[in-house]
């Protein structure tokens, strides 16, 4: 699927408004050493969103 700017604007606008609440899509925090996990959580669906974090000191 593909989107244009005027969907990229609408859904940047959306966002900053607060209209659409992007915390509780969020499921898993994880560290960069834990991609295979997250990775593994999105195919097996039991995940709706990972975010990857970088520590420095891993």
């Amino acid at each position: 699927m593909a989107y244009d700017s005027t969907s990229w604007r609408n859904a940047i606008r959306l966002l900053a408004s607060g209209a659409i609440k992007v915390k509780p899509m969020i499921t898993h925090r994880i560290g960069l050493s834990q991609w295979r996990e997250g990775f593994d959580a999105m195919v097996d669906k039991t995940a709706i969103k990972v975010i990857m974090t970088y520590d420095f000191d891993e």
